[in-house]
């Protein structure tokens, strides 16, 4: 193969890859924001993202929160745009400590845990937490949660 054919093929190869790779990989996003109650960074709370639309069954998204209640989701397809609801849980034992994550399932599994997120935001689909989504990276601006 000439000198010239060789560099036409890399070339051409190399575009058809860049553009197949933009096609069909790599459509990830981020959904990224932060939680507080009652003033308060909420820390190590499950975030969890599902679509509000009738009639569409999306696997939904999930997080968890940082030690100042940030979260950022990374999804491995593009998003769908649309209304999503956001419910968000934090359990502790009765006293109010903080669990430890080997012991969790069994705490639950036992009724011995507390979800401090009320009702109305961490109720998989009637969470009054609803927002509009795009394809690309979503910051969202969620209301300060009310414990009362």
């Amino acid at each position: 193969m000439k000198a010239h054919h060789r560099i036409l093929f890399t070339l051409v190869a190399a575009l058809t890859a860049t553009g197949l790779t933009g096609c069909f990989g790599g459509g990830g996003a981020t959904i990224s924001g932060d939680v507080k109650l009652d003033g308060k960074a909420l820390a190590a709370a499950e975030v969890s993202i599902e679509s509000a639309e009738p009639g569409i069954a999306l696997a939904g998204y999930a997080g968890k929160t940082d030690e100042q209640g940030k979260f950022v989701i990374h999804t491995a397809k593009a998003i769908a745009p649309g209304k999503y609801r956001v419910y968000i849980n934090k359990y502790v034992d009765k006293k109010g400590k903080a669990l430890d994550p080997e012991e969790f399932e069994q705490l639950k599994a036992a009724g011995k845990l507390v979800n401090i997120v009320p009702y109305k935001y961490n109720a998989p689909r009637e969470s009054e937490l609803i927002v509009d989504l795009t394809a690309g990276n979503n910051v969202l601006k969620l209301p300060e949660l009310k414990s009362k």
